[in-house]
């Protein structure tokens, strides 16, 4: 299958967040930086949001992100303790 069609995986957590299954990491503060890597990282590609109770934050700033570039996205709250799987 074409991976152009398979939606970006972002994990929020306490910390920021982290793209999945890539393992990229952005902090809460380069989220917040004027010129986002995460916007130039998902090249307008659908993005699902993983969200812990303690990424609420870091959810809210990527939402901010996504939107302001026309990236349609979804929502899927996970547990704080889950640890995820992508293959």
């Amino acid at each position: 299958s074409d991976s152009a069609e398979k939606p970006q995986w972002i994990e929020c957590a306490k910390d920021g967040v982290v793209l999945q299954p890539q393992a990229t990491r952005f902090t809460a503060a380069e989220l917040r930086a004027g010129n986002s890597p995460l916007a130039a990282a998902l090249n307008a590609k659908g993005a699902v949001l993983l969200v812990r109770p303690s990424g609420f934050d870091a959810c809210a700033v990527a939402r901010k992100i996504l939107d302001a570039h026309g990236i349609e996205y979804g929502l899927a709250p996970v547990d704080e303790a889950w640890q995820l799987v992508f293959r």
